[in-house]
């Protein structure tokens, strides 16, 4: 499974828990407030869940900022763990 693959089974799933069935996510969406409305306890699900399937953790260094699908998954495709 490929990292892009990856993150946006993630987040579909995520939006599916929330209600929202929408399976079509592209990588221009927002994440948060006005697009698909995911807020902390929904990006730390998600994230939980890509470093069990990636192995990998963006975040275990810094902070990094992101805002859209692409930018998440941009940062696991660029981690050199």
């Amino acid at each position: 499974m490929s990292v892009r693959d990856a993150v946006l089974r993630a987040i579909a799933r995520a939006c599916l828990d929330k209600g929202d069935p929408s399976s079509a996510v592209s990588e221009r969406e927002l994440l948060g407030e006005g697009g698909l409305g995911l807020d902390s306890l929904d990006m730390a699900t998600i994230v939980a869940e890509l470093e069990l399937a990636l192995r990998k953790d963006p975040f275990a260094r810094s902070t990094p900022a992101f805002r859209t699908v692409g930018d998440l998954v941009a940062l696991y495709e660029n981690d050199a763990d």
